[in-house]
């Protein structure tokens, strides 16, 4: 990805997005090259969530920051229904607000793009391409993709180092410590396999390659499971806001685990927002989108509509691109301009 980054922490609450999208018919005679959507779309390497130390709470003020577009910590409780942005001395911005869930799914009174799971994206099936494991299909020809690994054991031997770019394949990061924990991992029950499945259908139409195999010989990006430190009780996890997915092999804790009170499709919401967060998806007001400040329980879909940022925006050159303010965010034309779409109406 390309641009600045900013550092943040996911905390409270949230929702996710999605809108049932629907299989089109290829056109007769078209070829590969016409056949696909966003093929001109930026790719800037393979990475995906990136991380950085920053915490979340009410009344909470994060220490070492600066700018929205550069490295700029930002904390945000992820279930705000309002928010309040106060900055420390260091420039760093606070975002708190009062927990909170929404039920709504997406899939009415808001434009989300998504795949209700009984439709696939064109070519992903037999008839259409055979694309290698980390490649998606863009109706007739295979490309590439961005690959995202769910590390639920939390397994690696990781080492934080500030003064070395991030990168997933060794395990490193410059999230502090005391926001990593002990990393205990997910858990071993069914209910990652659930939250796989939700996962991979969250981006299922866009060029990204959700697995819980750990690749090799390849760049990736990681979410790592691991249960709250107690640095913030209401803290979701440690990362930070990549604009236009600058950071390759980014690294992204989430504080889930399966003995927490909190239902699949909530884990799954949470996850999918921590990788859009990756390419400079910020959280929103909007609970009908999956980048909602307030963690869904229920599915959720990205929203295919210009949607308010919940707090200071951090990438808004990047959401200017597709809004009338960088104020405003655009998720599935910004998923789209970075990853690619593989088809479908919406």
């Amino acid at each position: 990805m390309v641009g600045g980054y900013a550092k943040v922490v996911l905390a409270g609450a949230g929702s996710l997005w999605f809108v049932a999208c629907f299989e089109p018919e290829p056109p007769s005679g078209e070829t590969a090259g016409e056949a696909s959507a966003s093929e001109d779309a930026t790719e800037a390497g393979s990475s995906g969530p990136s991380t950085d130390a920053a915490t979340t709470a009410e009344d909470a003020t994060t220490g070492d920051a600066s700018t929205s577009e550069g490295n700029g910590t930002t904390a945000t409780t992820g279930e705000a229904t309002t928010a309040a942005a106060e900055s420390d001395s260091a420039g760093a911005t606070t975002v708190t607000s009062e927990p909170g869930t929404t039920t709504g799914d997406g899939s009415e009174g808001s434009d989300a793009v998504g795949d209700s799971g009984s439709e696939t994206a064109p070519g992903s099936e037999s008839g259409g391409c055979d694309c290698g494991e980390y490649e998606v299909c863009f109706v007739y020809f295979c490309r590439e993709a961005q690959v995202v690994y769910l590390n639920f054991d939390a397994e690696g031997d990781f080492s934080y180092d500030t003064a070395v770019r991030e990168d997933a394949t060794e395990n490193v990061h410059g999230i502090d410590p005391a926001l990593v924990g002990a990393l205990p991992g997910y858990g071993s029950g069914t209910q990652r396999a659930d939250v796989l499945a939700a996962v991979q259908n969250a981006f299922n139409q866009y060029g990204v390659v959700v697995t819980d195999v750990r690749p090799t010989e390849i760049d990736y990006a990681m979410i790592v499971f691991t249960e709250n430190p107690g640095t913030d009780p209401q803290a979701l996890g440690a990362g930070q806001v990549d604009c236009n997915n600058a950071v390759g092999n980014s690294i992204y804790f989430v504080y889930l685990t399966e003995e927490d009170p909190f239902t699949a499709d909530y884990h799954a919401n949470l996850v999918t927002r921590s990788i859009a967060m990756g390419i400079g998806l910020e959280l929103v007001t909007d609970e009908n989108d999956v980048m909602s400040s307030e963690v869904s329980s229920t599915e959720s879909w990205f929203s295919n509509e210009c949607t308010a940022i919940d707090g200071t925006a951090q990438c808004s050159a990047q959401h200017a691109q597709f809004c009338d303010t960088g104020d405003e965010q655009l998720a599935h034309m910004e998923l789209e301009a970075v990853f690619g779409w593989r088809g479908g109406y919406y």
